[in-house]
């Protein structure tokens, strides 16, 4: 297992979703210097909008230029001066996911970590999907916490912020509710907006686990799709 002696903590990369402030808020109190937090998106935050001329999430590693493009090379600058040996990325989602991990790559200790950390699910994007996203940029060393809709009181912020602090000393909180890992295959077409579909329950037209989908979900597709296998099978790499 993996020592962790330094964490990267990143909130509001959307600046409409600020339930990550209120858990930076808590690790703030901890007064660790190994912890580091950063708002992703202060401006867009100020505005209470998602992005200013870019989705900020998606705009890492892409050639334009845009107030995001410009904001994710001083973001990753900064992640390389502090070395992290585990980057945090907290982000929230009106449809009902509950708590959920977001991983760039199937990795027995992130999905350890996001055990730890209280998550009752785990989700691996695809590569050519998770990319332009901050997980994706650091993908053996990055976690993605996605709170759903009713996810957003100021208990659950400091327990996660608890949890969080915990993995520097071995005292975070382990759930077992995780006993599948999700990995996502594709996206669903926006036309399958008229089936009945659920996060992490099986369609069998579509033959797979939707993900990310209901209330507010993308504007060119519905969710994502994708496949289930036990927690045993899932890969360590390194």
């Amino acid at each position: 297992m993996n020592n962790i002696n330094q964490l990267y903590v990143m909130a509001a990369l959307h600046g409409d979703e600020t339930f990550g402030l209120k858990i930076q808020s808590y690790l703030n109190q901890v007064n660790d210097i190994r912890i580091n937090t950063a708002v992703g998106n202060p401006e867009a935050v100020a505005k209470r909008r998602e992005y200013i001329e870019s989705d900020l999430n998606r705009s890492f590693s892409i050639n334009i230029d845009t107030k995001e493009t410009r904001l994710a090379k001083k973001i990753l600058a900064d992640i390389k001066r502090s070395k992290p040996d585990l980057i945090i990325d907290i982000h929230t989602c009106e449809c009902d996911v509950g708590k959920v991990a977001i991983l760039a790559q199937d990795d027995e200790w992130l999905i350890t970590l996001a055990r730890k950390l209280g998550m009752d699910q785990v989700v691996v994007m695809h590569n050519d999907l998770a990319r332009q996203s901050l997980i994706g940029q650091n993908p053996n060393r990055s976690i993605c916490l996605e709170f759903g809709s009713t996810y957003r009181s100021d208990k659950l912020a400091e327990k996660i912020a608890s949890n969080i602090a915990g993995l520097l000393n071995g005292t975070s909180g382990y759930s077992s509710n995780v006993t599948h890992v999700y990995h996502v295959v594709g996206t669903i077409d926006k036309s399958h907006n008229t089936l009945d579909l659920k996060n992490y329950v099986f369609h069998s037209k579509l033959k797979g686990y939707p993900f990310l989908v209901g209330k507010n979900s993308y504007i060119n597709y519905a969710g994502f799709l994708a496949k289930r296998k036990p927690l045993s099978q899932a890969k360590r790499i390194v």
